[in-house]
């Protein structure tokens, strides 16, 4: 090491640190010592010491004790023990628990006492041997796995908007970046809904065995190796996203939208549409609240995302709502929520519970829509439409939002 090796010495009596002082002022060794524990903590935090020696028997606290203190703020620092007092059991377990180094009996051979202190600075020179390697590998890993995730990303996102028509050669360069283009798979999008954002850096380190890249606006997320014969896949899979999210926050508020599982070259592409969908239709509704979307479930709402003609929506919902959307700005009530929770729940008394209502309240509301819109909510095609607008109006909202 290029600084003179230190050493630390406590013990409770001044004639021991004298003696084990003077020995090792022989030697290239830079010599602290105590006769408190307290105060032998404090050169620990304030130097940097290479071994530290301490006596078992002191008033203010045993040597393990002290020890089990050191090897929690300064790790790195060799820890060997001293004891006139046979105390064998005790040693041996703390040498076990890696709390001690090394235990020398008192009295102590000068000669063997400086082998001891040697061995220990050659066991803290292995450590910071094998310490740096590990550091300067994982920095090289790391910046490894960051080029191969820029890389990533950018590949991914071509294949989703199209730019490559994949071949042979795409193929390999989608193995190489441990992607599997003709593997069972499927997506997940991920977005944050409060203030707190998602760092892309710190979720992938904690979903290494899944393949991430940032969309910005979200999150993508690609499981493959799918058991297609695994019914409960999807529902497990994101059960394990769930408490990754946990982990990674607790106070984390977002909302997903998940694919189905699809298969061969042009899966991705499929799979992150779909997930897309799923986010944009829920995503309407579920705002600062956990939400898992499924494609599966949206139905003919995932119609709605790719409904262009501005003139046809805004026709589509003057026909079916557009009397309740007049109603509610002149008049400041919602029944434009009133007949979303009509429409999503089984019963009067369910849609009043979810308004936090009460169910005669309900019961007038519908009367009042059906009234305004001349329908009857019993008919089963009326119900349809009228839920496909609700949506299309609040995705509409969405969009006005974004572009603000």
């Amino acid at each position: 090491m290029d600084r003179m090796p230190s050493v630390l010495i406590v013990d409770d009596e001044v004639n021991i640190l004298r003696a084990i002082k003077r020995l090792l002022m022989q030697y290239k060794l830079e010599v602290y010592s105590t006769t408190s524990p307290v105060e032998g903590l404090a050169i620990i935090k304030d130097k940097d010491i290479d071994v530290i020696i301490s006596d078992q028997r002191m008033p203010l606290m045993e040597g393990i004790q002290l020890l089990a203190e050191v090897k929690n703020i300064s790790p790195k620092t060799i820890r060997i023990l001293m004891s006139s007092h046979s105390d064998i059991e005790v040693f041996i377990s703390a040498i076990n628990n890696g709390i001690i180094f090394r235990y020398i009996s008192k009295p102590w051979e000068n000669e063997k006492l400086v082998n001891v202190i040697y061995d220990a600075l050659d066991q803290k020179a292995q450590q910071d041997q094998l310490f740096n390697f590990l550091l300067k590998n994982d920095h090289e890993v790391n910046m490894i796995n960051e080029k191969k995730q820029a890389q990533r990303s950018i590949f991914l996102s071509k294949l989703i908007e199209g730019d490559i028509n994949i071949t042979e050669k795409h193929i390999r360069e989608a193995t190489l970046l441990d992607i599997d283009l003709q593997a069972p798979m499927f997506c997940c999008l991920l977005t944050s809904t409060g203030e707190e954002s998602i760092e892309f850096e710190k979720l992938a380190k904690l979903m290494s065995n899944y393949i991430l890249w940032d969309r910005e606006k979200f999150i993508g997320i690609i499981h493959q190796e799918v058991s297609l014969e695994e019914k409960d896949i999807l529902v497990n899979t994101v059960q394990h996203i769930k408490e990754v999210l946990t982990k990674y926050s607790p106070k984390l508020s977002y909302v997903m939208g998940v694919s189905k599982i699809h298969k061969g070259i042009n899966a991705i592409k499929k799979c992150y549409h779909e997930a897309q969908q799923a986010l944009m239709v829920e995503n309407i509704e579920n705002k600062n609240v956990n939400h898992i979307s499924y494609f599966k479930d949206i139905g003919v709402f995932q119609l709605l995302t790719i409904i262009k003609d501005e003139e046809y929506c805004r026709n589509f919902l003057e026909d079916y709502i557009g009397k309740l959307i007049d109603y509610d700005q002149k008049k400041g009530t919602e029944l434009i929520n009133t007949l979303h929770a009509l429409l999503k729940n089984q019963s009067l008394k369910e849609a009043a519970s979810s308004l936090f209502i009460h169910p005669k309240t309900i019961v007038f509301r519908r009367k009042r829509i059906e009234e305004l819109l001349e329908i009857s909510l019993e008919d089963y095609e009326t119900r349809l439409n009228l839920g496909i607008a609700i949506k299309l109006h609040k995705l509409n909202q969405e969009r006005s939002q974004k572009e603000e």
